[in-house]
């Protein structure tokens, strides 16, 4: 007489296995969305940038980006060379935290050319455990460009950093 279904054991065996496997499965996930949203972000915050140097280039107004502490930045509008308080356009409060090369001047303006006043070299990165395939913004005075830290235990510098 043939033997029809599963025995107990069988159940128990496949129902393990399948239980390893959405765990593993979760665990990924949980990662990738992570790696995503740290992207986003960095995604986000340079085109807000980019946005701020196109409006200096057609208003004529200098227009500044301001990293107010490691999770806010802080975009303004200047009318005139006399106003000393300018506009907020927009606050951008961050998810992750940031950590910028030059803690010390921790803002930067575009003239009405669409190019930095000084000249400087910044570089704005997001520190993770997750390797998101963007995670840096450096900032020059005439070029904003994404990039990928080359190693995370390192600082937040230009030679630390691969452009995309």
């Amino acid at each position: 007489m043939g033997r029809k279904g599963f025995s107990l054991i069988e159940l128990i065996v496949i129902m393990a296995i399948a239980g390893v496997l959405i765990s593993m499965a979760t665990i990924s996930f949980n990662q990738w969305i992570r790696r995503y949203n740290i992207e986003k972000e960095v995604k986000e915050l340079y085109a807000d940038m980019m946005s701020m140097r196109q409006q200096a280039l057609v208003t004529g107004m200098n227009h500044e980006v301001d990293f107010d502490s490691d999770r806010r930045v802080i975009f303004r509008r200047y009318s005139s060379e006399t106003d000393t308080a300018g506009t907020v356009v927009r606050t951008r409060e961050l998810a992750y935290p940031i950590e910028i090369s030059d803690e010390t001047d921790r803002e930067f303006e575009f003239n009405s050319r669409g190019m930095i006043s000084e000249n400087i070299e910044k570089s704005v990165c997001v520190y993770s455990e997750f390797q998101p395939p963007l995670d840096s913004i450096l900032i020059t005075p005439s070029r904003i460009s994404v990039g990928k830290i080359k190693n995370q235990g390192s600082s937040c510098e230009k030679d630390n950093i691969t452009l995309k």
